[in-house]
């Protein structure tokens, strides 16, 4: 799920970022390998860099696995 929150919080930044500039293209670039799973793309050259998406990322991570932690 933690992979899920990275992915929401990038693209999350994608939307609000202006059109064309460098953070699209970060994220642009990070976000098929987060798809796929591999997330320290994201982590290290996204949220990390910026506090705030990574904190609610990782509260997204952790909300999801408690829902499917209660559901399961």
């Amino acid at each position: 799920m933690a992979g899920a929150g990275q992915v929401g919080a990038a693209l999350a930044l994608y939307w609000r970022a202006q059109p064309h500039s460098a953070l699209r293209s970060q994220v642009r670039g990070a976000i098929i390998p987060g798809l796929l799973g591999v997330g320290e793309p994201l982590i290290y050259g996204v949220t990390l860099p910026r506090m705030k998406p990574f904190v609610t990322a990782c509260l997204g991570g952790a909300a999801g696995g408690l829902f499917i932690g209660l559901i399961a």
